[in-house]
């Protein structure tokens, strides 16, 4: 006959209580107990209740539990300080901390373990503890140059961009050093290099002002030469007048009269931006006689002017085309 064996495992209690209720009588090794005000575990070793667990909990400061009785490892994060903190030989301490605000609102550095962080959003600096004091380990900010910070105030590779020299500086040896200044600057002027044309003829024999040919901007144009022929063979002649968005521009410019002949009409604008229609509007003085406009059409190049904030003695046409896209829009 066989021999079988059979393992009886042995029962354990589990006590649920505060701490301070749960019994130390009547009870065996490996009894386990739930202490319900801290949120831990614990094992009787014959003699005491033994920590199996830590407590890690969130919420207000002052809604942690008692440091006092919790097992050292212990962790609160402070939600309304955005402190964590750590319990240690039955006390709380700060073991990490991080935040931003005004400078005058930061917390106080004592207290505060070495590495918390603060961004102040006033001065933009980020600022450190180190050995239970504040010390500014990061700083970006821009501004006139009249107002850069102190270098001595600031760490190591603060960089600061001073917005009307355009140029970029960095604290090094507690100085500010320029490292870096604004690309090139370009800019659009009247020229002799025709860009853009609307050629096409268009005429009228109205004795008022009536609209010929129109361009559409699609980008902007900050400076151009406008120029276009008109012609009336009359004696008594015709009058142009250029018009942007239905408003006049110019002063009317009156055709030749003493032969059929084109006239060259130029003039230089400035200002003209994405969205805005040309337009050249035209009348006869004798409805007996036609008054003729064509050739419509833009000059102007790209020139580089500064390198950095430093102006050119002479500007410098770019090979690039600074061709900007119209449409033609002819009534």
């Amino acid at each position: 006959m066989e021999t079988s064996l059979t393992t009886i495992p042995r029962m354990r209690r589990v006590h649920r209580d505060t701490y301070a209720n749960l019994p130390t009588t009547g009870l065996k090794i490996e009894d386990l107990g739930y202490a319900t005000d801290r949120k831990i575990f614990y094992r009787w070793s014959g003699i005491a209740w033994e920590p199996l667990t830590i407590y890690i909990g969130y919420g207000l400061a002052v809604d942690k539990p008692a440091a006092a009785g919790l097992p050292d490892g212990c962790l609160y994060q402070e939600t309304d300080t955005t402190k964590l903190m750590e319990a240690q030989a039955g006390v709380w301490v700060c073991i990490f901390y991080t935040g931003y605000g005004l400078a005058a609102d930061k917390p106080a550095a004592a207290g505060l373990p070495d590495g918390s962080q603060y961004q102040e959003q006033d001065t933009h600096k980020l600022m450190q503890v180190q050995v239970a004091a504040w010390v500014c380990i990061f700083f970006s900010g821009s501004g006139l140059a009249a107002n850069i910070p102190d270098p001595a105030d600031m760490p190591e590779g603060a960089l600061y961009f001073e917005t009307d020299t355009a140029f970029v500086k960095q604290v090094q040896s507690a100085a500010w050093v320029e490292i870096a200044s604004a690309a090139v600057i370009l800019e659009v002027q009247v020229s002799e290099v025709l860009r853009n044309s609307n050629t096409a003829e268009k005429n009228t024999i109205s004795e008022e002002y009536v609209k010929l040919k129109e361009v559409l901007l699609n980008a902007d144009l900050p400076a151009c030469t406008l120029k276009y022929d008109a012609k009336n063979p009359a004696q008594n002649g015709g009058n142009t007048q250029l018009y942007k968005n239905g408003v006049a521009l110019s002063a009317s410019h009156k055709t030749s009269f003493t032969s059929d002949t084109w006239m060259t009409l130029p003039e230089d604008f400035l200002g003209f931006v994405s969205g805005d229609l040309i337009q050249i509007y035209a009348k006869t003085l004798n409805p007996a006689n036609t008054t003729r406009v064509r050739n419509m059409k833009f000059y102007y190049s790209k020139f580089i002017t500064h390198i950095g904030m430093h102006g050119l003695v002479t500007d410098l046409e770019t090979t690039t085309d600074p061709t900007i896209p119209m449409t033609n829009q002819d009534p």
